[in-house]
């Protein structure tokens, strides 16, 4: 026989009324009711009719994650990954689908693309063209920024703290004695790394160091041009000893040029990187790196998203989340 929603109702100690809410509009019910109505769905393997919701809400029930071409697919960058299966995790909680495109496949189609696939708000993770984004937005469909925001514009943005992040790293290098140290600026996109490059600089000059321009880099993010640039690097007799990387895979290419230099890491070359990803744990010496709390940045993007689809007030335009560093044996 199958599981009705009366019997879902008697099992959570609750009106019909209250369950249906708890499907159609759970920012309507108390979050303690809410969870005990699931509790009971979830026992009974009660699932609600997405088609009749999406008849009485007049929504899909569907969001997209819209990630930066360079940063797609998914799968293979350990930052992002991170970052959409929260938000997966926080949209499926809430009843809702995620559809993961990329930046270029939205270009290609413009909005088209969204409104074919019917879904109801927007995630953009990592750079974006301002202009499909101010046209989604114009459009009345609610539109969260992941790791970016836009100065001057009312969009909800989730990012971290991506100057303080820097500082840390930085004077972490120079606490350990270091004063020659170099920067690898992946090439990620302008808020991103300019930023970082920014505050690299910055603190250089107010901890009373020069920055040596011969060894502030900026290269693609990727593994293999950290290895070229660092290899080449290393070759000269006033090297650096410290290297900061604005992510972690141009970081373990540095890693990886001094180990095939013939150098001790980190007794010759001490090498930071940032994100936080699962890449640090990996390589050998583990990877000191500026940790971004991805699961806390995916769950709250699609929160706040779904809070808008809801109706509800948002508490805060921009989210900074704090950066945390933290040192592992490559420094």
């Amino acid at each position: 026989m199958a599981v009705t929603i009366e019997d879902v109702a008697h099992l959570a100690g609750c009106s019909k009324t209250t369950v249906s809410r708890t499907f159609v509009l759970p920012g309507k019910v108390k979050e303690e009711t809410r969870q005990r109505v699931l509790r009971a769905a979830e026992q009974l393997h009660y699932s609600p009719n997405a088609i009749a919701r999406a008849m009485v809400t007049q929504r899909n029930y569907n969001i997209a994650f819209i990630l930066y071409e360079k940063h797609f697919p998914i799968t293979i960058n350990p930052f992002y990954a991170a970052v959409y299966e929260a938000v997966h995790a926080e949209a499926e909680r809430n009843g809702y689908g995620v559809l993961a495109s990329s930046s270029r496949a939205v270009a290609q189609g413009e909005t088209d693309l969204l409104m074919r696939k019917r879904v109801d708000g927007v995630i953009f993770a990592g750079q974006t063209d301002t202009d499909i984004l101010f046209d989604l937005h114009a459009q009345g469909i609610p539109v969260v920024l992941v790791n970016n925001d836009i100065e001057g514009s009312d969009i909800v943005s989730i990012r971290s703290d991506e100057y303080g992040g820097t500082q840390q790293a930085v004077r972490h290098l120079i606490a350990r004695g270091h004063r020659r140290i170099g920067m690898l600026s992946g090439q990620l996109f302008p808020y991103i790394s300019e930023i970082r490059l920014r505050a690299f600089r910055e603190t250089m000059l107010r901890e009373g160091l020069p920055v040596d321009e011969r060894y502030v880099y900026s290269i693609p993010a990727t593994r293999e041009a950290a290895i070229d640039t660092v290899t080449r690097m290393l070759a000269q007799p006033d090297r650096p000893t410290a290297l900061f990387c604005n992510n972690d895979t141009t970081a373990v290419g540095a890693i990886k040029a001094a180990l095939r230099a013939g150098l001790r890491v980190p007794d010759d070359l001490a090498v930071v990187g940032f994100d936080g990803s699962s890449v640090c744990t990996v390589i050998e010496p583990e990877l000191t790196s500026v940790a971004v709390d991805t699961a806390r940045m995916g769950r709250l993007a699609a929160a706040s998203l779904i809070r808008m689809l809801n109706g509800e007030t948002i508490d805060a335009q921009r989210v900074q989340l704090a950066a945390r560093l933290v040192v592992r044996g490559s420094s």
